[in-house]
């Protein structure tokens, strides 16, 4: 996990993938430890591809493969946001 913040008492974490690699739930396994042990719900994940732009299943140990889950499966959601959009965002 690269950052966790709090915002109005609830915990959020962000995560940094700045690689021309795209962003699959297997690659959250810090984001999915930190939200499974602080029982936080969404995360962000700063991207380097506008292509990454989007929500992403956070899902619990072991269910992150390419297979169809079952819908209780996911622990949260990440929201991959490319570089210059959370740069933006956060200076506001």
């Amino acid at each position: 996990m690269d950052i966790v913040t709090s915002i109005a008492d609830r915990l959020v974490p962000f995560e940094v993938k700045y690689q021309d690699t795209p962003i699959t739930p297997a690659r959250l396994k810090g984001m999915r430890q930190l939200m499974t042990e602080r029982q936080a719900s969404q995360g962000y994940v700063i991207t380097q591809r506008w292509e990454d732009f989007r929500r992403i299943p956070v899902m619990k140990p072991g269910k992150h493969s390419k297979e169809p889950q079952e819908e209780n499966s996911a622990i949260g959601e990440a929201v991959a946001i490319p570089a210059p959009i959370a740069c933006y965002w956060m200076s506001e």
